[in-house]
């Protein structure tokens, strides 16, 4: 974010659900919602566009009293497989990119759609072990 600064204030806030207004190129405002467990798009440099699930969603007050949000996310990373001809993603398991970014880091929510990858061992739940999601390219929104 650019600042040099010492922390004052120690308190964050956890939220489950963030409500926030985007300004999009155009100019025009749209109203996101964020859960976490949201998979969401983000724009990091060098690379193209990257997937990842929101962990955590927490604010801080900064020393001009303002409070700025941060989400704590997990990464996909391509497998350079398809499953009924969509991509298929894993969830990163090294820590090479980083975890924590500000709000506005993120490029689209709730438009990009990814489902678990069940395998053999996902029964009468998810195996939480299998970390392999397909992202649903098939998706649309009835008019």
């Amino acid at each position: 974010m650019g600042y040099n600064a010492a922390l004052i204030h120690k308190k964050i806030f956890i939220y489950e659900l963030a409500t926030y207004f985007y300004k999009n190129e155009h100019g025009t405002f749209t109203k996101n919602h964020l859960r976490i467990g949201d998979v969401v798009m983000m724009q990091i440099q060098d690379y193209n566009e990257s997937y990842a699930i929101v962990e955590a969603i927490f604010s801080h007050q900064g020393n001009d009293n303002k409070l700025y949000v941060f989400i704590i996310v997990k990464w996909f990373e391509e497998t350079n497989r398809t499953r009924l001809g969509c991509p298929v993603y894993r969830i990163q398991t090294d820590n090479r990119w980083r975890h924590v970014f500000p709000l506005s880091a993120i490029d689209l929510v709730n438009n990009v759609y990814f489902l678990h990858d069940c395998s053999n061992s996902c029964t009468s739940s998810h195996d939480l072990l299998n970390t392999d999601y397909i992202r649903n390219l098939y998706y649309f929104k009835a008019i």
